[in-house]
């Protein structure tokens, strides 16, 4: 269950959303990063993009996007079932000692029967530019059994004026088997990686994920990453959610490049005892192949 966290940690000063004079636009406003959403090569972690976008998301739908404070209660809740983003290099190349203030619009995508649709956009305010694009699809869900429930009859009607650009959002088919070959990474759930909803953030299946290509990449299992993954720009991150963790939980992460594209490196995450087990999340990280330089 994802109930949107607002405890990310990942910026200096979170502003309130603004709503745009339409209705169609929810703006989050930040005054910059925080030295903790550095990493070891002094560049942005890739982990806490999803962590950064999650805090946007929470404060855009409080403040009213899709109508989350009224369709929420004990009863009900949602899920994020997928995310992919799309980041401009530049965005890594943001330096840790500058001031880097920033905006993160959302809007709705499409209204479905069960799910809403999201799309935003983070931007540099202080040339305007946009760094990261992503999507994502929330799905509506009974707290008790967790399977998706339709959604208020009147969400719809409401919202489906306020969809500037259509957009069916797909995700990659989940993989029937991981290849032989694959590398795995052991992960037991520890306290810190889970949040208020009482379950592994998903930010931290993001953080499994850019540890086991690290470990891959000493264990020289990676073609073409000769230096830390932590310096090669991520381009493309897609997760999908389809399933739980908690403190104490033994997870396997497997990752494998895909075929005729070494920066593409595919992900999935299990329960313990492999193929057998149920899956947790799957996705894939695309990186630049071109490490940046370790001091900005």
């Amino acid at each position: 269950m994802e109930e949107e966290e607002a405890k990310s940690g990942t910026a200096v000063q979170i502003k309130e959303a603004e709503v745009s004079q339409d209705n169609k636009t929810f703006w989050t406003n930040f005054d910059g990063f925080s030295y903790n959403d550095f990493g070891r090569t002094e560049t942005l972690s890739h982990w806490q993009l999803p962590k950064l976008l999650e805090a946007a998301r929470y404060f855009a739908l409080m403040k009213g996007l899709a109508d989350f404070p009224s369709i929420i209660n004990q009863i009900y809740g949602i899920f994020v079932y997928g995310v992919v983003y799309h980041i401009d290099t530049a965005f890594w190349r943001i330096p840790r000692n500058k001031n880097f203030p920033f905006k993160i619009a959302q809007s709705v995508d499409d209204i479905g029967k069960t799910s809403i649709t999201l799309s935003g956009k983070l931007i540099n305010k202080l040339d305007n530019k946009e760094l990261v694009t992503f999507n994502s699809k929330t799905v509506y869900v009974e707290r008790a059994s967790g399977r998706p429930v339709s959604l208020p009859d009147w969400v719809a009607p409401k919202w489906s004026p306020s969809v500037t650009k259509k957009q069916f959002l797909q995700f990659s088919p989940q993989p029937s088997e991981v290849p032989e070959g694959a590398f795995q990474y052991n992960v037991t759930v520890a306290a810190s990686d889970t949040d208020v909803n009482k379950h592994t953030n998903q930010g931290s299946y993001v953080r499994f994920c850019c540890d086991a290509a690290q470990a891959a990449v000493l264990a020289q299992q990676l073609t073409g990453f000769k230096v830390d993954i932590a310096r090669y720009p991520l381009k493309i991150l897609e997760v999908v959610y389809v399933g739980q963790s908690n403190t104490g939980y033994k997870l396997n992460v497997w990752l494998w490049q895909e075929n005729n594209h070494i920066n593409l490196l595919r992900f999935v995450i299990r329960h313990e005892d492999g193929n057998n087990r149920p899956t947790i999340c799957y996705g894939f990280m695309e990186y630049g192949l071109m490490p940046l330089s370790s001091r900005l």
